[in-house]
């Protein structure tokens, strides 16, 4: 298991699930948020908007971007402009940034949509339920269960998709 570089709940929060590759990924975004600072933070009814800006430093040149995230009170959701999640499935610095504030408001855990299942190791996925014949063909009862609950469904399947209605 990787070591969290940080000691946030949050980074030991996806350490736990996440697979090492994944988890690698949201340990830079959390360390890079060190870089981001929040400029101003609006009310609009029930949502937070969030101005971030972010020192982007290339070789000796530091350069101030700014960014926006919306953080919504009734669902617990954030939206920024970056969309890395949407691209690498994994949370931006100035999301993680905004969390963080909000963590120290009472929010414990992140919500759950943001850890993707894809990423998690510790999914049983149906490729890992085949059989496999390297020495001598060795069927485990949760092998031997899930074929004959394949057998099933595609039986159900057939008839389902027979019938309109």
């Amino acid at each position: 298991m990787v070591p969290c570089a940080t000691k946030y709940g949050m980074e030991k929060q996806f350490q736990v699930v996440y697979a090492i590759s994944k988890f690698r990924g949201f340990q830079d975004e959390i360390t890079e948020k060190v870089y981001c600072d929040v400029i101003s933070v609006v009310d609009i009814c029930s949502e937070k908007l969030y101005e971030i800006e972010e020192d982007v430093i290339y070789e000796k040149h530091v350069r101030k971007k700014k960014f926006a995230v919306t953080f919504r009170t009734e669902n617990c959701n954030v939206i920024y402009s970056c969309h890395l999640f949407e691209f690498r499935g994994i949370l931006c610095r100035h999301a993680i940034l905004v969390l963080m504030v909000l963590m120290r408001n009472g929010i414990t855990s992140l919500p759950e949509r943001y850890i993707l299942r894809r990423w998690r190791w510790d999914v049983n996925r149906a490729h890992m339920m085949v059989t496999v014949n390297y020495a001598g063909l060795v069927r485990t009862p949760s092998q031997l269960r899930y074929d004959r609950m394949c057998e099933v469904f595609t039986t159900l399947a057939d008839i389902a998709a027979d019938d309109e209605e």
